[in-house]
């Protein structure tokens, strides 16, 4: 069940009845190569997600895919009847609670009973979940401009920290950082430069105003801007436009960061996707060529790389082409035993001008957009080998941890018995 506003009208809705309602159907064939049918939103309509509202800029039926059912009980209550609250795909993507003060997104498949997720009423502990035997189903799917997140059924669905990070450091060298934002509000992007360089989490600036200018004081930092566009809507026209107009102002930037570039738009239209997102590549490398100074963006990878060890140039979402024209390519990837213990792998995709294929442990702290090297650079088989060996070592102790149990001697049993209705 989604919370949507169309015309300034809110009202509940089943995402398929909203699909249908905008003629959306099921039946619709693919248009792409993983089997999803994509198309974009142009109605005025917008989701509720944490902090408000916001547009829905595309739709998709997936490919078939296996569901999962997860059903939940309020934190404070036990006695409450459990409600099925959520029907997705494994790899679907929630707000878990990681620790008292931090969460993390994970994948549905990877959580388990008494796991506590972000719903809209506040944390929800997981009660169960059961992947259903039916047959794949086709399943449908939002993509949300600015938070990229949504409730479904009232539990927070499915940016981006690396560039936070990168502009953050170019201001403590003295760099002058032009930020542009076409997801988050350009408050948003401010809170998270201040809760980096201030090292505060997040969702405590806010509270702790003064303590943060008064930080502020005792810095030396380059000139930060951030600027907002709505998705979709700037091109490399628009760039250069309001960057000509800071330079006389006086402003000229040392490090330009775009989060993020595959929601820019092309100066060209093209038949398909990948080969707009291509020239907006090449038109963003030719004008950082031109006027002298480095430009960072983010992607995503498609869904091999949400499964593998190290994302690698092969796991760009829908252009290849991209990772060809990028000067250096740096991935960020983390498996689901990771992201509890804050740990990832930072990996050299590509580096035109020096060694690549490093891949090197990682300390990630997304409620203050940090992430710091923690060790020694090895090879891509170094670390398949590593991790293959700690998932052993994980296993072995588990094994011998069963072992002591059951070699300890019988235990009192704690099977419950459960009364019939009417005793």
């Amino acid at each position: 069940m989604l919370t949507i506003e169309h015309h300034d009208t809110t009202e509940a809705i089943l995402l398929g009845d909203l699909f249908n309602q905008l003629g959306f159907h099921q039946d619709v064939q693919p248009n792409d190569d993983e089997g999803d049918t994509l198309i974009s939103c142009d109605w005025p309509i917008e989701v509720l997600s944490l902090d408000g509202y916001y547009p829905i800029e595309g739709l998709r039926w997936t490919k078939p895919e296996d569901v999962v059912t997860l059903t939940h009980l309020p934190l404070d209550s036990d006695n409450e009847e459990t409600v099925p609250f959520l029907r997705c795909a494994p790899e679907h993507l929630v707000l878990k609670k990681t620790s008292d003060s931090s969460s993390d997104w994970v994948q549905v498949k990877t959580l388990n009973p008494n796991d506590i997720v972000i719903t809209r009423n506040g944390f929800r502990r997981i009660l169960s979940v059961s992947f259903e035997s039916n047959p794949p189903e086709r399943l449908c799917d939002l993509q949300v401009a600015v938070a990229h997140s949504y409730f479904t059924n009232g539990i927070l669905s499915h940016n981006s920290h690396f560039l936070t990070m990168l502009g953050a450091n170019a201001l403590k060298q003295g760099k002058n950082v032009l930020h542009y934002t076409f997801e988050l509000s350009e408050t948003a992007v401010g809170v998270r430069y201040d809760s980096n360089l201030c090292d505060m989490e997040s969702n405590q600036v806010i509270d702790r105003k003064d303590e943060v200018i008064a930080k502020y004081k005792d810095m030396q930092l380059g000139r930060l801007i951030i600027k907002e566009f709505p998705t979709n809507s700037a091109t490399i026209y628009t760039i250069r436009s309001h960057i000509e107009r800071l330079d006389v102002k006086g402003f000229r930037p040392d490090v330009i960061i775009i989060d993020y570039a595959d929601i820019m738009r092309s100066t060209r239209q093209f038949d398909s996707l990948r080969h707009e997102l291509k020239l907006i590549y090449e038109e963003l490398r030719g004008f950082a060529s031109e006027k002298g100074f480095p430009i960072w963006t983010a992607s995503q990878s498609n869904k091999e790389g949400s499964t593998s060890d190290v994302v690698d140039l092969s796991n760009m979402s829908e252009a290849y082409g991209k990772a060809m024209v990028a000067d250096v390519v740096l991935s960020i990837s983390r498996k689901s035993h990771e992201k509890a213990t804050g740990w990832g792998r930072l990996f050299i995709a590509k580096n035109r001008a020096g060694r690549d294929g490093l891949v090197y442990p990682t300390k990630i702290d997304t409620a203050r957009s940090k992430f710091e090297i923690v060790g020694q650079a090895g090879s891509l088989e170094e670390s398949k080998q590593d991790d293959d060996a700690a998932q052993k070592q994980a296993l072995r102790a588990k094994w011998k941890e069963l072992k002591n149990e059951f070699s300890s001697g019988p235990k009192e049993s704690t099977i419950a018995t459960v009364p019939s209705a009417g005793h």
